[in-house]
Formats: structure tokens, C-alpha cells, sequence
């Protein structure tokens, strides 16, 4: 038996900092905090005499110690070169920025007790308070929701900057000018910024302050998100960042998109919609919003439309991570019986990184009760006991009705697995493929291709290598695949044969194709693809004025996720119960499928492929079918 390891990075980042914050104030670190800012609790208390403003200064105190700040000479000297940069400038450039000035320089992720001032404190409280008490909506949010989502001098863990509140309103203010009602300041500011800020990938290891952001115009997810909530609060709008650390059955990523906060609810946003809603659909947990995108298409392969969520968090500033998965609909429960343990996680499976944590909770009567939990999820509970972890049962499915199937296995109950995939079929790359319906095959007796003759018409969505039998090529010197005129249909392969099977290696023309990649069609690797930059573009060939090859076929392939079954790849099989069991290694012999023997019936599989690629998924095999989870 060979089993493979379990658990990796077991406690997330944010709730091991959740975790600490609370240990912290056991030992009285907010009386150390009201010391360090007594000034501010004293101008409050005695020159102001605003009990709601003293109140929100022991808010912010009392809930500093959690916070941090990249700091930095490096940190410092980029932000202010960057100042000097144009919007939107290349990625590339940022990024050689940040190398230089921080060539040999140091970043420490320092305290907020040790970045932020008395004076930025009393700056922030005063901005905040003056912009709520006069905003249209002061009346319909509450000072507790105000000291949560509207007050903090922060949003993340972004570098401080102490006077973004003013310079965002200035910036924003025309796009609400004269708009009374919160959820259209919400949606019109929503839409502004993700807008005008470029997605893209972090050009710095850390999170920079929201005006260098708003500045550069580009930033990624996390970011752009921190922007944004930063914009809202400015206008004394309540709102903060929610997500998934990581989806429950797709990649080894997460998400988070920025929620308004109401009396009556947690309103977002859905993807490209302007319309604020409660109990919404999760940001981004669409591939393709309906199979009607592939009516008639026959793979043998099922479709995922969409990503699973297992839990949502918030991110706060009193609650750090806060648990807000029944304000998204998700009602799913787990009880699990347990004996001699205080408190129980439960995991989910994330590629690449084995079962990983999304929440603990005590035993109480010996049951551990989990609640509002994402449905058609797998989820494994665990212990912990003198320093191990270890699963308390085989992995749970929570199906799409809420019901619990404990996935149990009887290694005298076998069948054979037929397998066509190490990880599900996203939407996405059908959506490539039915790009090549329309697209033909031509002949001709000029190079230019002016007059032709239609050798073949690819009428059905094509997967994987596909052969077209080409019939009275002899009479023509050039011969092309030519993409319809509506899309750019990208290739991964093309390859004109003889009737030996044997590939033509002559001379290519092309029209609207980058001719740098042109190598990658005939490279045997359905993962690389040429470039083109037009719909209509052409890929031929000359057969030579003697015509001594004798043009029988042409073989191509769509794009490729590449987890499907490759032919000579070596794979292997687990199944997992309490544990990763190894059930099988063998070469793949084609392209179409690979059986395994013996295997247990019910057991969780997962199938690796160890020549190439890290992408794998969990799956049950049912009914002759991968169930991917």
C-alpha cells in the first residue's frame, strides 16, 4: 500500500490570525492599546464631548492588535516612484520597479499600534463620523454597522496610507452626485471602479494603499476589492469583502467580491448585473450560465457550468473572518459523533493541496454540528490528537438535497473503472471547440487561395484528434484549414496525411496567424496552440508542383485543458478512505480512455497523472460515470 500525504498547511493564514487576536486579548492587550492612544480617548471624552465618537475610538482600539502594515524603505521608495507612472502603465515595468527598490531592502509586516497615529486615529473617526451624519442614507445604518463597515481606517492588509478618504470622495463624487438612494450609490460606484481598475495580476508581493491602486489603475481581485470598499466607505456607504478561500470542487484558488451591508440584509452584486441583490447567486461561480451554449453538442464527457462553494467569510475589522454563509443560502448540516474531543474540522479537498480546513467546531454532547454549509460538496471531518490529525470517518457528501452518504467502500465489492478524465470538463473549453462548426477545408491552384474549391465542412463540434478524409486533393497544389468567419477558432494541432499515415512536412501559408507558433501544431502536445488574429484566418500548405505527396487526411485538434487521457502518460489511481490508498498505475495506450480492475465500489478516487500536469479532481465512479466533486 502506498498512501500519499494528507494534509498540507492545515490552519489557514486568516484564521490562525483570527485565532491569535482572540488569545491576544486574554492577556490584555486592549488595555495596552487605550494606554498607547489615551489622547485620543481624552479628546473625545473631555474636549469633544461626543459619547458616539468616543465610542468608536474604544471600537478601533480595542481591535487594533490584529491589524498589520507592510513597511518598509523599499515599500516606500517604490510608492513614491510609482506616483510618477501613468495609469494603466505595463504590468511588466511595475513589476521591475518593485525589484529595483527593493533590491536588498527589507519588508516587515509591522503592527498598526506601531504605523498609526493619534492624529490619523482622531482624522479617520472625524472623516467618517462627518460623512455619515450628513449622507441620505445616515438614517438607515446603525452606529454598530457604522464601527464595523464604514469607520475603519482599513480594509485588509494593505499598506496604511492615512488620507484616502478624502482623495477617493474627491475623485468619485461627480458618479453620485445627487443620488439619495444607497443601493444606487452602491451599484453606480461598483460599476465606476471595476471599470476603470484593470484586472490583472499583483505586480508586488504585498497589497499597496488604496490611491496607489486608484492611481496605477490596475490590481487584482483582492485589490481591486480593497478599492472598493474603500470608495463605498468614503461616501459613508457600509460594505466589506466576502468570498471563498478556495471553491470546494474547482482549481486551487478562491474569490471575493465586495457586499453592501444593510438592516435588512447582505446585498451583492452578481458578475456583470447592476442590480443588488439579497441571497444572490456567488460573484464568479459561473463558467458558462446555461448548457444552452452547446444544444446538440455530443461529447462523451460531462459539462461543469458551475464552481461549488463550501463556505463564505467575511473580512472585518472587529471580525477578522467572520462565518456569513447563511446571508448567501447555504443550508446544508453535518452532525458528526465524536468521543473524547473538544473540537472537530471539517475539510474539503483543494487540488494540488490534499484536504484543507474550512472550519472548526466544538463537540458539544458528543456531536459536532456543523451548519450553513454549501450542498453537492465533499467534506472530510477531522481531530486532533497529540499533535496528529487524522480523519474521524471516510469523506462525507453533502448531495444537492442536503443529505449525508458517508462515501464507504468494501474492498470485496470490486468493479472495473473506465476513466476519460483526471479533472471535469469546465464549460469554458467546449465553448473553444464549437468555435471550429463552419470552419472548411479547401483547395487551390494559387497560393493567395482566390479560387477554391470546398474540400470539407466541419459541421459538428469537434473534441479531442479528429481525422477528415479528404477526397480529390490530387487535383490541387494548395490545400487549407480556413476558421468561419465569426470566431478565432484556435488549433492545437494540424497535421495533412497520406494514406500511410505518414505527415506532410512541406511548406506552410498562412494568413492571419502568428507564424512563430506554427511549430506547435505539429509539436504532439495538445496543451500548445498557435495564435491568430483575426476570425477567417488560414493555415496551408503547398504540395510542390510534382505533388510526390499524396494528400489523404487531415488530422487536427482543439484547444486542450490537457486532462483528458494522453496517450503514453503514466497515471495512478488512489482511493481514499481514513486514508490515500494507491489502487493502480498504468500507461495510457490512447487518447479515448483508461481502465482500471479490482477497484472498490463507493470509494472516493482521485487520478493523477504523473508525466504532466497538477490538476486533479475527487470523483465517485457511478453508473459507468465519473460524479466529479
Amino acid at each position: 500500500m502506498q498512501t500519499m500525504k494528507i494534509f498540507s498547511d492545515l490552519l489557514p493564514i486568516k484564521l490562525a490570525v483570527a485565532f491569535l487576536f482572540y488569545s491576544l486579548l486574554s492577556y490584555g492587550y486592549s488595555e495596552a492599546y487605550r494606554k498607547k492612544y489615551a489622547a485620543v480617548l481624552e479628546h473625545y471624552q473631555k474636549i469633544d464631548i461626543d459619547q458616539q465618537k468616543f465610542d468608536a475610538a474604544l471600537y478601533l482600539i480595542d481591535h487594533m492588535e490584529s491589524h498589520q502594515s507592510p513597511e518598509g524603505q523599499g515599500i516606500d521608495l517604490f510608492l513614491s516612484s510609482v506616483r510618477n507612472y501613468k495609469p494603466k502603465t505595463d504590468i511588466g515595468k511595475l513589476g521591475k520597479l518593485w525589484s529595483d527598490c527593493n533590491d536588498n531592502m527589507r519588508i516587515n509586516m509591522l503592527p498598526d499600534s506601531s504605523v498609526v497615529s493619534c492624529e490619523n486615529l482622531m482624522s479617520n473617526i472625524d472623516d467618517a463620523f462627518s460623512i455619515w451624519r450628513i449622507s441620505p442614507w445616515y438614517n438607515d445604518i446603525s452606529f454598530d454597522s457604522f464601527c464595523e463597515y464604514i469607520l475603519p481606517y482599513r480594509v485588509s492588509n494593505e499598506h496604511f496610507q492615512p488620507s484616502w478618504r478624502k482623495e477617493l470622495r474627491e475623485c468619485y463624487k461627480n458618479a453620485i452626485e445627487n443620488v439619495s438612494d444607497v443601493k444606487a450609490a452602491f451599484t453606480i460606484l461598483r460599476r465606476r471602479v471595476l471599470d476603470s481598475i484593470s484586472n490583472s495580476n499583483s505586480f508586488t508581493p504585498y497589497n499597496l494603499d488604496v490611491l496607489t491602486y486608484n492611481h496605477i489603475r490596475r490590481a487584482n481581485c483582492d485589490q481591486r476589492c480593497i478599492l472598493l470598499v474603500s470608495v463605498l466607505r468614503a461616501f459613508a456607504i457600509p460594505a466589506a469583502i466576502d468570498g471563498v478561500p478556495h471553491w470546494a470542487d474547482y482549481s486551487t484558488k478562491g474569490h471575493s467580491w465586495v457586499a453592501l451591508l444593510l438592516a435588512d440584509g447582505t446585498y451583492t452584486v452578481f458578475e456583470s448585473e447592476d442590480v443588488p441583490l439579497c441571497n444572490n447567486r456567488i460573484d464568479a461561480s459561473n463558467f458558462i450560465k446555461d448548457s444552452t451554449s452547446f444544444e446538440g453538442l455530443s461529447i462523451p464527457f460531462s459539462i461543469k457550468y458551475e464552481k461549488r462553494v463550501a463556505k463564505v467569510f467575511r473580512t472585518g475589522y472587529a471580525d477578522i473572518y467572520k462565518d456569513v454563509s447563511v446571508f448567501y443560502g447555504l443550508n446544508g448540516k453535518i452532525s458528526i459523533p465524536v468521543a473524547n474531543q473538544n473540537k472537530v474540522w471539517l475539510c474539503t479537498f483543494v487540488t494540488g493541496k490534499d484536504w484543507q480546513p474550512i472550519v472548526q467546531e466544538p463537540v458539544k454532547n458528543g456531536i459536532a454540528c456543523f451548519e450553513n454549509l454549501g450542498n453537492n460538496v465533499v467534506y472530510l471531518p477531522v481531530m486532533e490528537a497529540f499533535g496528529q490529525k487524522s480523519p474521524l470517518s471516510p469523506p462525507i457528501l453533502l448531495d444537492k438535497n442536503g443529505d449525508v452518504h458517508y462515501l464507504k467502500s468494501d474492498s470485496d465489492d470490486t468493479c472495473s473503472v473506465v476513466l476519460t478524465r483526471k479533472y471535469p470538463l469546465c464549460s469554458y473549453m467546449p465553448a473553444q471547440w464549437i468555435k471550429l462548426i463552419n470552419s472548411i477545408i479547401e483547395g487551390a491552384d494559387n497560393p493567395k487561395f482566390t479560387l477554391t474549391d470546398t474540400l470539407a465542412v466541419i459541421t459538428a463540434t469537434p473534441y479531442g484528434r479528429t481525422s477528415i478524409n479528404i477526397r480529390n486533393a490530387e487535383k490541387y497544389r494548395y490545400i487549407r484549414f480556413k476558421s468561419n468567419e465569426r470566431d478565432i477558432a484556435l488549433l492545437s494541432e494540424l497535421l495533412f496525411k497520406d494514406e500511410a499515415n505518414k505527415t506532410y512536412n512541406g511548406q506552410y501559408l498562412t494568413s492571419q496567424v502568428d507564424t512563430n507558433r506554427l511549430s506547435l501544431l505539429t509539436d504532439g502536445d495538445k496543451e500548445t496552440k498557435i495564435k491568430a488574429f483575426k476570425p477567417g484566418y488560414w493555415i496551408g500548405i503547398d504540395l510542390g508542383e510534382k505533388r510526390n505527396f499524396n494528400l489523404s487526411s487531415i488530422e487536427f485538434a482543439p484547444v486542450s485543458d490537457g486532462n483528458d487521457i494522453q496517450k503514453g502518460h503514466l497515471y495512478e489511481l488512489y482511493g481514499f478512505d481514513t486514508q490515500w490508498h494507491l489502487l493502480g498505475r498504468s500507461f495510457a495506450h490512447n487518447d479515448d480512455c483508461l481502465t482500471f480492475y479490482n477497484i472498490p465500489k463507493g470509494m472516493l478516487l482521485l487520478l493523477k497523472d504523473k508525466t504532466k500536469g497538477h490538476e486533479e479532481r475527487i470523483f465517485i465512479y457511478k453508473n459507468g460515470k465519473q460524479i466529479w466533486y
